[in-house]
């Protein structure tokens, strides 16, 4: 995945992650992960994803342009 953040492209990856009774993902710029409160300011543009990615991100509310 790779995600233009201040026009700057940089290689992205979004970690779902599973147990009995607990899902959660996790979304991750540079091996940094980013916090889904710090993507409502439009700051991160979406420049290539799977479809996987996509659902996961939209399922959890991620916003990035592009998405």
């Amino acid at each position: 995945m790779k995600v233009k953040v201040e026009g700057r492209e940089f290689n992205a990856k979004v970690a779902e992650y599973r147990c009995r009774d607990f899902v959660t993902a996790t979304f991750f710029i540079d091996g940094t992960p980013v916090p889904l409160a710090d993507t409502v300011g439009g700051q991160y543009r979406l420049v290539e994803a799977t479809p996987r990615e996509r659902e996961i991100l939209k399922c959890w509310g991620y916003r990035l342009d592009g998405l």
